[in-house]
């Protein structure tokens, strides 16, 4: 008998009682309405985030070879403006796509620097090195979305 006593007090202990914490529903629809706001927020800035974090790699990117460089700045390019069709040559991507006058100049001179330094030219003039950063970084510093 004794040991009945204790199953029917221990069958009373395991019971959970019904007065545990609750979050009232209006908090967790104010949560639900923030997350949805947020992610409708990123998804329209999404352009914006993704020039910011192509920038971000072309900052962290200054020592590396100049096609490297050039193919991020084509990706931003190609984030704020139009994207390159199928088969289109940079050259004509660069002659397609609407930017003032000395945006599309500068962007042509990187272009031509690039085709020389891939079809032909293994490595490139500091001269021409140097005047090819200072445009690529005041074309960077002109993209806006």
């Amino acid at each position: 008998m004794i040991w009945k006593r204790e199953i029917a007090f221990l069958e009373e202990g395991d019971s959970v009682s019904g007065r545990g914490f609750s979050i009232p529903w209006q908090v967790n629809a104010g949560i639900i309405v923030l997350l949805v706001a947020g992610g409708y927020v990123a998804w329209k800035r999404r352009q914006d985030l993704n020039v910011w974090w192509l920038r971000r790699q072309m900052k962290n990117e200054r020592s590396t070879e100049y096609n490297v460089r050039y193919n991020l700045l084509m990706r931003m390019m190609e984030s704020v403006y139009t994207r390159r069709q199928k088969g289109e040559t940079l050259r004509e991507y660069v002659g397609r796509i609407t930017i003032p006058g000395d945006k599309r100049q500068d962007l042509r001179y990187l272009t031509e620097l690039y085709e020389r330094m891939i079809y032909g030219y293994k490595g490139m003039e500091q001269k021409a090195r140097t005047v090819a950063e200072q445009l690529m970084e005041r074309l960077i510093r002109q993209l806006k979305p």
